[in-house]
Order: structure tokens, then C-alpha cells, then sequence
């Protein structure tokens, strides 16, 4: 037990000293698809369905629709190269036809600022990635997906340009939110698969920390994308009170609920797109005030504890740290969940991360 808690205290390292980063923005895909858009010549059949990002495509939202097949993207792109989009147009090639000039100089533009990109966005991650953790990943840039935003695989982060269009920092601020994830399943405890209400939480810390790594509200001049983000933040803003005590309410459902799929329902309502994401708010608001209050050390500490740990810690700070106070549903859940090792773990996060004050516990 001591010697985890020790090993457990130097992961907690002071944040970005020694934080090894390097994401790279890939545009080499986007510019061969939009080469060939409105071409009229032939497509490369067997190299398209070859490809390893049109793979990882296909593979991500075959989860979500039958109709996202290989055959139908070929067929999408064979219908592009003629600057033709298909009559149920799911990969969005429409506006890639439409668009197609200002997309090229777009693309064109990060190409040529790819350095700038990276290093900038290197430099968001490292400040809440504990030192010592090594990363290295692409953030490739696509043209014709579903998906208005982006989806990630390991390392790997994908960006559907169009949404994103003429809003480099909106660009630049998605790719660190993603890249985020990635860094944190370098770090955080792996997300749980029962109980449900620790599934719960463990989301809202993830998705939460990643919003405050990428805070809009520090774009000087915000474009499109980052517009509706704002307004989603602001959305929230408003409802903090009432985000708070939906997660009360959450707890409670859960403690009550053996239903195999309950954090699916929890997770469709407060970490998903569909109400405004209320839980993503509620993990920020509690990563700021812990940030404030204890410190970035502290906060990397308890992200890498379970996440009772963060919980048990935010609901300690004074009431005048916190956002909101966690409900007494929240409360009981994160005590009942707690164990003595996760107490240990979360004292040295508290107490400092002093290794000889865990020895002696």
C-alpha cells in the first residue's frame, strides 16, 4: 500500500516541467480529396478503401448508422470527383462542392502554419499534463465526414474542416480538447466500467479538465465554431444551479438502478450533445476551483486518483471556492464509493504529495 501511494506522489509532478508534447496537423488528406473534387477524372478505388484514415472514418460511425459504409463513401467520392453530391448526401460532400476554393485556401493556410499550430497547441496541453508523461500524436484534418466536429482514435484526433472553417483558433482550440483525452489516458486511472456512478463521474472530469484546457472564452476574435461553443458555454452558465442539482438527481437515479445500461442513460443526458452538454460545466466549474483554491499540482494529483477522490476534494474546499455545492445524492454517492486506498491517494494529493506523509499513514 505504501510503496502505490509513494509511486502514486511522483507521477504528481509539477505540471509542464518536464512534459514531453508534439501533436502534428496532417493536411495531406484533405488536400488529396480535394484535389480530386469536381475533377472529372476517375477515382483510386482500391487506394481510397486502403486508406487508413477513410478506415477509422468508417469504423467510428458504422457504431452509429448502418448507411456509413465503405461502399457509400467511395460512391460519395466517386459522385464528388464529378461534382456530384449523392441524393442522401451523409458525408456531407455538398457543401465540399460548394465550398471547395475557400476549403483549398483554408487548408492551405494551416498547411503552411503547421509549426505555429503545434507548438501553440503543445503549449495548452503542457499546463495540465503532469511531468514526465510523453505524447506524440496527428491531428488529421478531413474533408467529406459526418461528423460536424471531429472524433479521435488512441493518439489519432480527427477534424472535419468545414465546421471549422475560417476559425483557425476554433481549430486550434478543438484539436487541444481531443488531444487532451488522449494525453489523459496517459495519466488518469482507466475509465471504469462499474459502478455506474463512478463511470459517471470519471466522464465528468475527463470532459470537464478539457474544457478548461480549451477555453473559448480566451479567443480574442472567435469565428463560427467557436461562436456556438460560447453559446453553449454561456447556455450553461446560466444553469450551473440547475446542472448541479441534475447531477444530484443522476446520483440519486443511480443509486436505485441495477439496469446494465444506466451510466448510458446518465452519460446521454449530461455528457452529450444533445441537452448542451449540462456535466461538462459542472467538471469545469470544479476543476477551476480546485485549480484555484489547491493549486495545478494538486489538481493533476487528484485527476489521477478515482474519481470519489476529486469529488471528496472540491466538496472540501470552503463553500465560497465552490461553484455550487455537490447535492447530498452526489455526496453520499462519492462517500460510498470511496475505499481506504483512494483515501490514500487523495490525502497526498491534499496534504501536498509529500511521499513521507503517505508513509505513514
Amino acid at each position: 500500500m505504501v510503496q502505490a501511494a509513494i509511486l502514486f506522489v511522483a507521477l504528481a509532478a509539477t505540471p509542464g516541467a518536464d512534459a514531453n508534447i508534439a501533436v502534428r496537423v496532417d493536411t495531406e488528406f484533405a488536400r488529396d480529396v480535394l484535389a480530386e473534387v469536381c475533377s472529372n477524372q476517375g477515382i483510386d478505388d482500391a487506394a481510397i478503401r486502403r486508406s487508413a484514415v477513410v478506415n477509422t472514418m468508417v469504423d467510428h460511425f458504422a457504431q452509429f448508422r448502418d448507411d456509413f459504409t465503405m461502399d457509400a463513401y467511395v460512391e460519395a467520392r466517386r459522385l464528388a470527383a464529378e461534382c456530384k453530391s449523392a441524393s442522401k448526401d451523409i458525408f456531407r460532400f455538398a457543401q465540399v462542392i460548394e465550398e471547395r476554393e475557400s476549403l483549398a485556401r483554408e487548408i492551405k493556410t494551416i498547411h503552411n502554419s503547421q509549426a505555429g499550430y503545434s507548438s501553440a497547441i503543445a503549449g495548452m496541453l503542457s499546463d495540465y499534463t503532469p511531468a514526465g508523461v510523453k505524447f506524440s500524436g496527428a491531428a488529421t484534418l478531413v474533408i467529406g465526414s459526418p461528423s460536424c466536429g471531429g472524433w479521435s482514435k488512441a493518439a489519432d484526433f480527427y477534424v472535419d474542416v468545414p465546421c471549422v472553417k475560417s476559425d483557425e483558433a476554433g481549430l486550434q482550440y478543438l484539436i487541444a480538447h481531443e488531444t487532451y483525452h488522449a494525453i489523459q489516458n496517459l495519466f488518469m486511472p482507466e475509465t471504469p466500467q462499474s459502478p455506474s456512478l463512478a463511470v459517471v463521474l470519471n466522464g465528468i472530469i475527463r470532459e470537464g479538465s478539457a474544457m478548461v484546457v480549451a477555453d473559448h472564452s480566451t479567443i480574442e476574435k472567435p469565428g463560427a465554431y467557436s461562436e456556438h461553443s460560447l453559446r453553449i458555454a454561456r447556455t450553461n452558465k446560466r444553469r450551473m444551479k440547475a446542472n448541479f442539482e441534475l447531477l444530484d438527481v443522476s446520483a440519486f437515479y443511480l443509486a436505485g438502478n441495477d439496469r446494465s445500461d444506466a451510466a448510458r442513460v446518465i452519460d446521454t443526458i449530461g455528457l452529450s450533445g444533445f441537452y448542451d452538454s449540462p456535466f461538462y460545466s459542472v467538471g469545469a466549474a470544479m476543476t477551476r476551483s480546485i485549480d484555484s483554491h489547491l493549486g495545478r499540482e494538486a489538481l493533476l494529483c487528484l485527476m489521477q486518483a478515482p474519481a470519489q477522490e476529486f469529488f471528496a476534494a472540491y466538496a472540501s474546499l470552503p463553500e465560497s471556492e465552490q461553484a455550487f455545492r455537490l447535492g447530498p445524492h452526489t455526496l453520499a454517492g462519492v462517500q460510498g464509493l470511496r475505499s481506504d486506498a483512494s483515501r490514500t491517494q487523495g490525502h497526498a494529493c491534499l496534504s501536498g504529495g509529500n511521499p513521507d506523509q503517505v508513509a505513514t499513514e
